[in-house]
């Protein structure tokens, strides 16, 4: 279909930079490198990119000077470096049937297109079985932020290659897990969320939540629709459809210790610093890390067989006195403490072969649970 509008170069640019991350560079159907655009009569420019299992819709409050109001599809990475070279010169983009035209001053371009009727859509969250919620742009990034980094990359447990979301006395409740270690949050919701299925919602789309609320303007929530299949999350400018998986989320509850006697408080940055020194004399990745502990002091230990062996030595605050020695992966130690930005956080220990619980003594609302290794 023809199509014909003139805007700035750098809001045209702005709305198909967005979908960058949606859009497959590699793939076996040709257009799905590409990204429709789509210009109205009122003036409005309609950016899409799809994968097949997210959708990104972005718009702009600015209008575009439309002399034909239609549609096409072209290479998003090309016409994503086109744009952003022409700065913020007005563009002209004009396509027929086989070609586009992105004309600015003395630059033009020809762009090949392919029918916009055969750009593929997702079917969207069901309107009679949605639930509907919106979070802060805070807490959206709060799931990411304090979860992501413990999903599952494995492919044989696709389950958990994700974070799984659900309404627990009706607040909404993130985890996510890949064997090795557990992260939970519990946050507000802003709306009813009793009656919210438990999803799980992909890494893919998880990654996006930094952008979304950076995309998000100041003061507006983050407006969340969620069937058992599809979850759409959409604010000014932008609306994102993610198909969810298709499985089942281990019961993370049977997990998470309760017991833990053991308990003391650390300074996160003090131990990180201290397990990443250790850790220099060996290569091997998911090399355990010893933890001595004993009359307020923990002693770090990791061993090489090729290299040798790494000690140091942090203080802690011990509840009551105990002393107990036991191993974890370094790198998972060190990713945990990294989503801790506070002066202390608290351990709670039991037997060298149970789990260990990490908090911040003042919010009780989230945890993550390390497994140990054997050492």
């Amino acid at each position: 279909m023809a199509v014909d509008f003139t805007i700035a170069a750098d809001v045209f640019a702005g709305l198909v930079a967005k979908i960058d991350k949606v859009v497959e560079r590699r793939n076996t159907i040709p257009i799905l490198s590409n990204v429709h655009v789509q210009a109205e009569v009122d003036g409005t420019l309609l950016i899409k990119g799809t994968d097949l299992d997210l959708e990104m819709h972005t718009t702009t409050e600015i209008a575009a000077e439309v002399q034909t109001a239609g549609a096409t599809t072209v290479p998003q990475k090309l016409l994503a470096d086109i744009l952003r070279k022409l700065g913020k010169n007005q563009v002209r983009f004009k396509a027929d049937e086989t070609n586009a035209t992105v004309s600015a001053g003395r630059s033009s371009f020809k762009l090949l297109t392919l029918p916009d009727a055969d750009y593929p859509e997702i079917k969207g969250v069901h309107d009679k079985d949605a639930v509907e919620f919106a979070l802060p742009k805070a807490r959206l990034r709060r799931i990411l932020n304090d979860c992501g980094f413990a999903i599952s990359s494995e492919e044989t447990r696709y389950y958990l290659n994700g974070v799984f979301l659900h309404a627990v006395d009706g607040r909404l409740v993130s985890v996510a897990t890949d064997g090795h270690r557990l992260a939970k949050l519990e946050q507000e919701a802003i709306g009813s969320i009793g009656e919210m299925p438990g999803v799980i919602v992909p890494t893919k789309a998880v990654r996006l939540f930094k952008e979304m609320t950076d995309w998000t303007p100041e003061g507006e929530d983050i407006a969340i629709r969620v069937d058992t299949s599809k979850i759409e999350f959409s604010a000014t400018g932008f609306r994102l459809l993610s198909k969810l998986i298709d499985g089942t989320f281990p019961d993370y509850q049977r997990v998470i210790p309760t017991g833990n006697p053991n308990r003391m408080m650390v300074d996160p940055e003090a131990m990180q610093g201290a397990v990443d020194r250790v850790a220099t004399v060996s290569s091997e990745r998911g090399r355990a890390v010893k933890l001595t502990l004993a009359d307020g002091t923990m002693t770090l230990t990791v061993q090489s067989p090729d290299a040798g062996i790494g000690t140091d030595e942090i203080a802690v605050e011990m509840a009551q006195p105990f002393d107990l020695e036991l191993g974890f992966n370094a790198k998972y130690v060190n990713d945990a403490l990294g989503t801790f930005p506070f002066a202390r956080v608290e351990f709670a220990l039991g037997e060298p072969g149970s789990p260990a619980v990490i908090r911040n003594p003042n919010d009780e609302h989230r945890l993550v649970v390390l497994m140990p290794m054997r050492v």
